[in-house]
């Protein structure tokens, strides 16, 4: 571990998710056969629990500056016999940006205690 990757998770109540896929398949031109729907869905679901963010961590183009790269959202699933175990499963993708407003505050107020002590 070269301490440039970070981990942090979050409590999440649960998500579902159904789309539905629905289309038609038109008969042959030799055919008989009346056209014919054909209908399709999936769920996707992030069940309750604990919910992983992992991003890949590194210095940015100024001091103080850090960039997030790789960003995956990923759930626990349980796998094997009875669910015994587990394993991480990638649910989605988030973007992380430092806010300019919070450094620039923290660089001013750092400023500002080194003036007040006279160390500027």
């Amino acid at each position: 571990d070269d301490g440039r990757q970070i981990r942090f998770r979050i409590q999440v109540s649960g998500f579902t998710r159904t789309v539905e896929t629905r289309g038609s398949i038109q008969s042959v031109a030799w055919s008989n056969e009346p056209d014919k729907e054909t209908r399709a869905a999936t769920i996707y679901r992030i069940p309750e629990g604990w919910m992983y963010g992992e991003a890949q961590v590194s210095s940015g183009s100024r001091p103080g500056i850090v960039t997030w790269d790789d960003c995956v959202l990923k759930i626990e699933q349980p796998t094997g016999m009875l669910g015994a175990g587990t394993k991480m499963a990638p649910c989605g993708k988030f973007q992380a940006r430092q806010s300019t407003t919070v450094a620039n505050a923290v660089n001013e107020e750092a400023a500002a205690a080194s003036e007040r002590r006279g160390t500027l």
